[in-house]
């Protein structure tokens, strides 16, 4: 019997259905893979979707803060309350927080404005608000209750799931002794902040039910957490996936408003802070002047110019030239009497209780040329008693008292010759009594000043006439005498 010869296209059959099972599932396994990479991208775009959402109302809320802050700061501390809580809600007073934005906006609670408040008031474009205002599109677990937003009181009501946003007050020692030194920051009382702090603002935006989180789909969650982390920027905080917490940023730590059943901060919050301690531009000066400094400024010796007008409860300076000086209280340097100064710098100060000029280089007394100072002077005092002779005292009085220089008495002299010269003392009588010894009708009295030849003061005291007056001696006389110094 003869053989059969198997052709040899069937003998190779088998192989190729074994070579189109391997390709289909390496094509399958690529397949697979692909679509999970595509799904991961998904989830990273959902995840800078909600960033964005988170940076653009964060924003939002920063021009809020420093454009109302004045009438935000006096809102009453209970505003800022957050009641958000696993189980049963915490509770609050209900007070007065209502703010008017405009004739036609209001926010419910002004520390705790809402996302559709603030695209209302002008703040957030509506397409930056996410397409349901003010929910992230994120899926969140619904386990946390909020207190009864009208009354006040715990509930077991689950929240609505949403961004909330929460502001919030921090006290800051004013007047540190190193300008642009880290200075640690106080809780409000009741009141508020003390009146000797800086009260300034912080603001936090999170969401009010946490992430769904899932071990089995891990890689995603964390996938979509990244990304919005990337997008909201140094500002971002979240709590720990699992175990929860407070919430931590890259460098920072903040309280985490949502809590657990025992009081621990939840698991699956992102929030994103402002205001105080953050890092955006909003959280430092601004052109407006909307938000105050909370420590010393130093300008490193560099200039400020075009100042409308300076308000300041004390200047201590060097230096100052002004057209137009307008000062409740001034206080000038101190500088003595005589000492050399320089014009180009220093032109009025104070000394030996009075104000002083720099004159040809020294300081002097301040006063108009010509002027009488009625600060400095020389009393003269002539006392005659019948029967005694003629007393004289002088007394210098300058601005720091007055002192008792000289004394006289001899037999009664007709004149008195000073060294004060006219053009630097001005001569007034002060008092004069006189009651003449002798006939009646003889008797004359002529008193006055007269310049001699040098140009000094003497004072004529002639009782009588002619040579009677010799004769006749005064039975009592006084006077009084003062040369007040010119200013020069």
């Amino acid at each position: 019997m003869t053989a059969t010869r198997i052709p040899s296209f069937r003998r190779t059959q088998g192989f190729i259905l074994i070579e189109v099972m391997i390709a289909m599932a390496i094509f399958t396994g690529m397949v697979t893979y692909g679509l999970y990479l595509q799904n991961l991208a998904v989830k990273g775009e959902q995840g800078r979707a909600v960033g964005q959402q988170y940076a653009a109302i964060n924003s939002a809320v920063g021009n809020y803060m420093v454009t109302h802050y004045a009438a935000l700061e006096k809102l009453p501390v209970a505003c800022s309350t957050t009641t958000f809580k696993i189980g049963t809600s915490g509770s609050f007073t209900p007070v007065a927080c209502g703010l008017q934005i405009s004739s036609t906006v209001s926010m419910v609670n002004g520390m705790q404005p809402t996302v559709a408040e603030l695209v209302a008031a002008g703040y957030l474009p509506s397409d930056k608000a996410g397409a349901a205002v003010g929910v992230p599109s994120l899926p969140m677990d619904l386990v946390v209750a909020e207190a009864n937003a009208s009354t006040g009181a715990a509930s077991t009501t689950k929240a609505v799931g949403r961004l909330f946003i929460n502001i919030d007050r921090v006290c800051l020692a004013t007047h540190s002794a190193n300008p642009g030194s880290v200075i640690a920051s106080q809780l409000p009382g009741a009141g508020g902040c003390d009146p000797q702090t800086t009260t300034s603002l912080t603001s936090v935006v999170f969401n009010t039910q946490p992430y769904t989180f899932s071990s089995s789909a891990n890689v995603g969650y964390a996938n979509r957490i990244n990304a919005a982390w990337r997008e909201i920027g140094a500002d971002a905080a979240m709590s720990n996936i699992t175990k929860g917490g407070e919430l931590k940023g890259a460098n920072f730590e903040i309280p985490n408003p949502v809590r657990s059943a025992t009081n621990v901060g939840m698991a699956g919050i992102v929030a994103v802070r402002n205001g105080y301690g953050a890092s955006y531009a909003n959280n430092h000066a601004r052109v407006d002047g909307s938000n105050p400094p909370t420590a010393d400024w130093s300008f490193a010796n560099n200039s400020i110019s075009d100042v409308g007008k300076l308000t300041a409860q004390s200047v201590d300076v060097q230096t100052v030239k002004a057209n137009v000086v307008n000062a409740q209280v001034l206080k000038l340097g101190d500088r003595v009497e005589g000492d050399a100064c320089n014009g180009s710098k220093e032109n009025v100060s104070y000394g030996n209780d009075t104000i002083l000029m720099c004159k040809s280089g020294k300081w002097a007394a301040l006063g108009a040329k010509g002027t009488v100072n009625g600060l400095e002077y020389y009393e003269f005092v002539l006392n005659k008693n019948k029967g005694e002779y003629m007393s004289l005292s002088l007394t210098h009085c300058p601005k720091s008292g007055c002192s008792v220089g000289y004394s006289y008495s001899n037999g009664g002299p007709v004149e008195l010759i000073t060294s004060l010269k006219k053009d630097e003392w001005h001569p007034v009588l002060v008092r004069v009594v006189d009651e003449p010894n002798g006939p009646i009708g003889v008797m004359r009295a002529n008193y006055g000043f007269e310049v001699d030849g040098y140009g000094y003061y003497k004072f004529m005291f002639y009782s009588g006439a002619g040579l009677l007056s010799q004769i006749f001696n005064a039975e009592f006389a006084y006077f009084t005498i003062r040369f007040y110094r010119i200013n020069p």
